[in-house]
């Protein structure tokens, strides 16, 4: 995992090796906007950051936040005592609890529970922990044609009343979903929202090609069919933590990735399907631009499979008379 950084948040990081300044194991970013500091446990068995965001008045609590990760294979993984500190630490204020647990248990989408998926089962009843995750919701990691889709990352909560845990189904350049959770820190004023205008400049180009006069003859004119083409193609949406005010190319750009991701887990395990779309996936992964600062090594490993998916003779798909054409061939 390299340094993490974000333009506007401050990056809140755990370090598991001293002389490696620049790979931490956990890190939380928090916006400006907020007042926030780090709390050193002295537990380095299991990879973890907690974060205290202080309140603006006095008369609120602090909410805390301990972000944990644990791989697959590690041998350390008891939660009881770091929970038990973390829990101390937060002296009764909000806290939440939750990452990549990699821990198998019923109770959050696996068939079976293993060892691990037990004991934080049973530490999480024995600390009153609620669980925010919703198994109606998809899994919150994809899956390959191998591998099922799972729910390794957990959310848990402690003297919150009112949490709100949702799967976004939106990947970032990860395996793992972009999982928003919303808790309510104090009574506040309801803020009316507001209106988010997004124009379609595709179709907006296109009716412009379509109707706009080849020579400006009266600068009135035109400018009057210009701005109604922008109306045309302007839709306006709540700017609301659920519609966002974002680019249309962007959208576009969704749209296109969440349909071709649906297409492929219905087809995953389809070989003739994987090698079709693998060009579509490709170009669609190009037209996204990646700058120098985000060149790390998860983008080093995607450029990395696609070279060698490009090395891949495509596979046609048999149908028809080619299909009975080679069975014929097979037999003899």
């Amino acid at each position: 995992m390299a340094s993490v950084s974000l333009p506007g948040y401050i990056a809140f990081q755990q370090f598991t090796d001293s002389h490696n300044q620049e790979a931490p194991s956990t890190g939380t970013l928090v916006h400006k906007s907020l007042t926030a500091k780090q709390h050193d446990l002295e537990f380095s068995d299991i990879p973890h950051t907690v974060v205290e965001i202080l309140p603006r008045k006095r008369s609120h609590q602090s909410v805390f936040i301990l972000n944990v990760y644990c791989a697959p294979r590690a041998r350390a993984d008891d939660f009881n005592l770091l929970f038990q500190k973390t829990t101390s630490l937060s002296r009764g204020a909000k806290l939440l609890i939750l990452g990549d647990f990699n821990a198998r248990h019923p109770d959050w989408g696996y068939l079976q529970a293993n060892k691990r998926g037990k004991k934080l089962w049973q530490l999480g009843q024995d600390l009153r922990l609620t669980l925010l995750n919703d198994l109606q919701q998809s899994p919150t990691r994809i899956g390959n044609s191998v591998c099922r889709d799972t729910s390794p990352d957990l959310t848990y909560c402690k003297n919150i009343a009112q949490a709100r845990w949702e799967n976004t189904c939106q990947l970032a350049g990860s395996d793992h979903y972009i999982i928003a959770i919303q808790v309510q820190t104090s009574a506040g004023k309801r803020v009316h929202n507001a209106l988010a205008q997004i124009t379609e400049w595709p179709k907006f180009r296109d009716i412009r090609e379509s109707e706009a006069p080849e020579r400006i003859t009266n600068l009135k004119e035109w400018t009057a069919s210009l701005n109604d083409h922008v109306r045309r193609t302007t839709r306006e949406s709540k700017a609301a933590e659920e519609t966002p005010a974002t680019d249309s190319r962007l959208l576009h750009m969704w749209d296109a990735h969440a349909s071709l991701l649906r297409r492929w887990q219905k087809q995953r395990y389809n070989k003739n399907c994987v090698a079709a779309y693998r060009p579509s996936l490709k170009k669609l992964s190009d037209t996204v631009p990646t700058s120098p600062a985000n060149n790390g090594p998860a983008v080093q490993r995607t450029q990395r499979t696609a070279r060698q998916q490009e090395d891949v003779a495509p596979v046609t798909p048999l149908t028809g008379s080619r299909r009975l054409e080679n069975s014929r061939t097979a037999q003899t």
